[in-house]
This record gives structure tokens, C-alpha cells and sequence, in this order.
């Protein structure tokens, strides 16, 4: 019993949407309550009031509610016209075609990969990004905008720098570490409005040019985003759940996560090359695609890193771009997948669409493709999009044409 009431003490405590939907059932269901009491003349004036704080607080209930669904749009503004008014259109405006149809997004691309570069990793475990003192003062009203998300914090690999260095053909990053509610107050909180039109965008990214990683003040950690396509050129499409961080129910990268931690890594272990260019991929082909180890090892996964740059949307966040190609086909892979939905984690997926990347055309503001379903049969949809989306696709175009 005493557990029961703690979790139930605990669940109102939080600040998530859950809460706010019990409330505003449970209000909604004492009004009417009252209302019928009412009618039987039983001390109207009392009732009255009741009533009237239940109405108001449903009321609060009920906006918080309806602020959720626009909760994305609040924290991080992805209208592209409106970001290139802040920074430069030249440096950062791209244009991605498809099957004849356009878009036009903003990214800051720091390299694309002709296969002609090394890479090396420095890393330094021991040095933890610290929060600018205006943000940590503002750490709660931030946090807050992310009510409708799941929120857990876990340690991150923060991207301190790099060294492109073109005579000797080589890539050298220098990392360090950062924890996941840093990013939730900084690169994915960067538009939401403390005072007077005041926002971490235009305090620290006002533009028009992003900070360079040195001297930024967002937490910066490691984003991982990669096309995954079956040897039959069709190409796994996630789907965002409602509770994610951000893009909620919008398509993603077959693979978009994180740069997280290897398992075995010790605290001041560092992190060495292969893992951050190549491995990591490999360690979440399981859990992203609904593949068992032996599946995976059927499936023969050839990697190709395709490049990489910051996300304007997010105030500069790094995103490393792959293209993965499985050695089986749409048939095989629906025979593999185990659908092991685990619950609890940053930024599920609720599905993974089979699709036709020959049949991708943009068209107002949605991408619209081929699916196959179980039976072979084939599907159009149309959603919306994860903005590094385009930025993974743009790479994946680039090397593809040559």
C-alpha cells in the first residue's frame, strides 16, 4: 500500500503530460458531479464555489494539455524561412530533389567524405561541459517546455572541436562529456521564450554565422544518423513516437540517435576512433531495426560514413551521416524482425515503414513515399519529416551521384 501511494504521489508530482490529462478527466467528472448536485438544491452557494476552482483548474489543466501538441514548434523553431532570416542563406541554405520535386532546408555541412580521409579521435573523459550561468539560473523554466516528452538523463559525448586538415588528408576530433538534460536546456530548448522575446537563439546563436564549436554554449553531444536500404533499394523508414524529445511522430534516419557510451566502457576509459566512426553503428543495428544478433550477422550490414555538420534548427548540435546497406531483401527482413518495442527509453520509435526510396517526392511540406506492408502490399503515405532527415538524405545524395 505504502508503495502504491508513493508512486501515486510521485506521479502527480512530476511535471509530464500524463498527469495533466488524469487531471482534467478527474475535474471534468466532478463537474458534472456538482452540476447534478445543484439541481437538488443542496447548498448552492457552496457548490457554486466548488465548481468554480474546479472549472479554473481544469481550465490550466486543459492549456497545458493543448500547449503539448505544440510543444516541438515551442522548443525549436524548423521553420526554415524564418531560420534564414537569422543566418546566412549563403553559407547555410541547401537544396534537396527528389523525383523532380524540391526543398530547401538549412544546414552547416563541415565535411563530405570522398573516402580519401583518416580519422582520428581524441578523447577526454574527464572533462564534463558546464551549463553558462544565465541557462542554469533559467534550468527549470527550460526544462519545463518539455512536458509531453520522456525524459531520462544519461552521460553524452560532446563534440569539443575538430581539425580538418586537407594536406595530409585527416579529420581529428576532440571530445569530452556532456549529460542529456544539458541538451534538453540547450540545442533542443534554444527557441523556447523566457522574458520579453528573450530565447537561448537570439542570447547566444543570434547569428549570422553558428559560434564555432569552441566557443558555443550548448551542450553540442553527438548526434548518429543513418540510412539503412535492403539490397532490393528499398529503405527503412522509423516513425516517431508522441512522447519523443523531438520530432515527435515525424520519419527519421532508419538509425537516429545519440553517439551513447560503448557498454563495457569503464567512467575514464577513452573512446577510440573505430568505436565513434564505425562501431557504434554496428551496436544499435539490434535495437533500432528490430534485429536479433544472428540477423544482423545474416545480413552482412556494409557501412559508409558519409559526412558530417551541425543542425542549424539546434543551434549547431553535430550530426555524423552514414549510409548502412543490408544484404537482404524486404521479404527477409519482415521474416527477422522481432518487433521487440522496449518501453521507457529517449526517442522510440512506433513503427518502421519498408519503403520505396525510388518513389520519395516532396509536396507541401510532406515526404510521400511506397510502403510494403506483411502481405506485399503496397501503400502511400505522407508525413512529416526530422529536419537532420534532409540533411542525411542530402549526404546520401551527394555520394550517390558520384
Amino acid at each position: 500500500m505504502k508503495k502504491l501511494l508513493v508512486s501515486i504521489f510521485r506521479f502527480f508530482k512530476r511535471e509530464h503530460m500524463p498527469k495533466y490529462i488524469v487531471l482534467a478527466s478527474t475535474f471534468i467528472a466532478g463537474i458534472i458531479v456538482f452540476l447534478f448536485l445543484s439541481k437538488q438544491d443542496v447548498t448552492g452557494t457552496i457548490v457554486g464555489s466548488v465548481v468554480g476552482f474546479i472549472f479554473s483548474t481544469l481550465m490550466i489543466s486543459l492549456i497545458k494539455i493543448i500547449t503539448g501538441r505544440f510543444e516541438d514548434s515551442l522548443k525549436v523553431n524548423c521553420d526554415t524561412d524564418s531560420i534564414l532570416k537569422v543566418y546566412s542563406e549563403e553559407l547555410y541554405k541547401k537544396t534537396l530533389t527528389l523525383n523532380n520535386t524540391n526543398i530547401y532546408f538549412a544546414y552547416n555541412d563541415c565535411f563530405i567524405n570522398d573516402g580519401t580521409y583518416k580519422f582520428e579521435v581524441i578523447d577526454h573523459p574527464n572533462n564534463y561541459f558546464q551549463l553558462d550561468d544565465f541557462i542554469q539560473g533559467n534550468f527549470e523554466s527550460i526544462f519545463k517546455s518539455h512536458l509531453g516528452s520522456y525524459k531520462e538523463n544519461t552521460l553524452t559525448i560532446r563534440l569539443d572541436s575538430f581539425v580538418k586538415d586537407d594536406v595530409n588528408k585527416k579529420i581529428t576530433f576532440n571530445l569530452s562529456r556532456s549529460n542529456f538534460y544539458n541538451h534538453l536546456v540547450t540545442n533542443r530548448a534554444i527557441d523556447v521564450m523566457l522574458f520579453n522575446s528573450i530565447s537561448l537563439r537570439n542570447m547566444y546563436e543570434c547569428g549570422p554565422v553558428l559560434s564555432p564549436l569552441e566557443n558555443s554554449k550548448m551542450s553540442n553531444h553527438i548526434g548518429i544518423n543513418a540510412l539503412v536500404f535492403l539490397n532490393d533499394g528499398n529503405i527503412l523508414v522509423p516513425r516517431r513516437k508522441g512522447n519523443s524529445t523531438i520530432s515527435k511522430n515525424k520519419v527519421t534516419s532508419s538509425i537516429a540517435i545519440k553517439l551513447n557510451l560503448p557498454d563495457k566502457l569503464k567512467p575514464n576509459d577513452d573512446i577510440n576512433t573505430d568505436y565513434v566512426i564505425r562501431d557504434n553503428l554496428f551496436d544499435n543495428l539490434q535495437e533500432r531495426l528490430d534485429l536479433d544478433e544472428s540477423a544482423i550477422k545474416i545480413a552482412k550490414p556494409n557501412l559508409f560514413f558519409l559526412g558530417f555538420g551541425r543542425n542549424v534548427y539546434e543551434a549547431g548540435k553535430p550530426q555524423f551521416y552514414y549510409v548502412i546497406k543490408l544484404d537482404i531483401d524486404t521479404k527477409t527482413y519482415q521474416s527477422l524482425a522481432i518487433h521487440n518495442n522496449k518501453e521507457k527509453k529517449i526517442d522510440v520509435d512506433k513503427l518502421i515503414y519498408i519503403a520505396d526510396y525510388s518513389s520519395f517526392k516532396f509536396d507541401k511540406g510532406l515526404l510521400k513515399f511506397n510502403i510494403y506492408n506483411n502481405k506485399e502490399k503496397i501503400k502511400k503515405v505522407s508525413v512529416k519529416y526530422e529536419m537532420s532527415y534532409l540533411c542525411n538524405i542530402w549526404h546520401y545524395e551527394k555520394y550517390k551521384n558520384k
